[in-house]
């Protein structure tokens, strides 16, 4: 989920950006070698696995894996009709700390306004969803 330099930070920054351009915003964007879109939209909080994996990348305090699935405002808007999975990460990558996911109200079946960013074209990943979460930064804090 940890987003490029081109990625909106919340579903309302993406908004502002299409009313400030939104001819471009619907289209493509170019952002240093990849051409990006991107779609408003929600992410549902499919699965908490509670410790993450050790394996993974995690926060040193009590890390949690949180896998969540995006769903478009407008489906017509994808590119493909398969689900987009991503996992809520904080500082470079990390599994969040427990801690974070109450301060958040982070929980199974819990849904936050969203934005996917679609790479349609470069070296960067095929696609990568911002959940619209004001204080999740913080949880960086937390995390070592």
């Amino acid at each position: 989920m940890d987003g490029g330099a081109a990625q909106p930070d919340s579903a309302s920054q993406y908004d502002e950006q299409v009313d400030a351009g939104e001819e471009e915003m619907r289209g493509a964007i170019s952002s240093s070698s990849c051409v990006s879109r991107y779609i408003a939209g929600s992410a549902t909080i499919k699965s908490l696995e509670d410790p993450a994996p050790p394996e993974d990348h995690n926060c040193a305090n009590s890390p949690v894996s949180v896998m969540l699935e995006f769903t478009a405002d407008d489906p017509s808007q994808l590119p493909k009709a398969t689900p987009y999975f991503d996992a809520i990460t904080v500082s470079g990558g990390a599994n969040p700390p427990k801690s974070c996911l109450a301060e958040n109200s982070i929980a199974l079946g819990a849904t936050f306004p969203a934005v996917l960013r679609i790479i349609e074209s470069g070296g960067c990943s095929p696609y990568a969803v911002t959940v619209e979460l004001a204080s999740l930064g913080a949880c960086t804090e937390q995390c070592w």
